[in-house]
């Protein structure tokens, strides 16, 4: 694992643990401010700083499936979906071999909510690495994720 403190950011690096081309990860927001991200298919740039990444955000009424190409200079909106989370939710998001996302959510109560599919992006067809990204004061707990089949 490899985190940058400025950004609250943390990437699993392991130069054998680049995940396949269809990923997932989750996390249960713990916290607030519930603004929260997981990021998929990270790859190229540094360890703690990847060029390209799928980013998975939470801005408090809506999970906006995002991708960078210039280490998150810019960022291309793919998909967004009306959610809200509490603390003890769980956020899953799966990048899907063709370059797609999709995205849902769980609650404490072990209730299981799709919340939609992002667009189709040619240039994250292949594999990367896995990771999250907290707000300054942000917690999130059983963080996990992989290669899926």
């Amino acid at each position: 694992l490899a985190g940058n403190c400025l950004s609250g950011r943390a990437i699993w690096n392991g130069t054998t643990n680049i995940f396949g081309a269809k990923q997932g990860a989750a996390f249960t927001i713990t916290s607030s401010p519930l603004a929260t991200y997981l990021i998929l298919k990270a790859s190229g740039g540094s360890a703690n700083a990847p060029a390209s990444y799928i980013r998975v955000r939470y801005d408090g009424s809506n999970i906006i499936v995002e991708t960078t190409t210039n280490s998150g200079g810019t960022f291309t909106t793919q998909g967004t979906f009306a959610a809200t989370f509490a603390t003890t939710d769980r956020l899953t998001a799966v990048a899907n071999a063709d370059g797609s996302v999709d995205v849902w959510k769980t609650t404490s109560a072990n209730v299981t909510t799709y919340l939609g599919h992002s667009a189709t992006v040619a240039a994250f067809t292949g594999t990367g690495r896995i990771g999250m990204q907290l707000v300054v004061t942000a917690s999130v707990d059983d963080f996990r994720g992989g290669t899926l089949p």
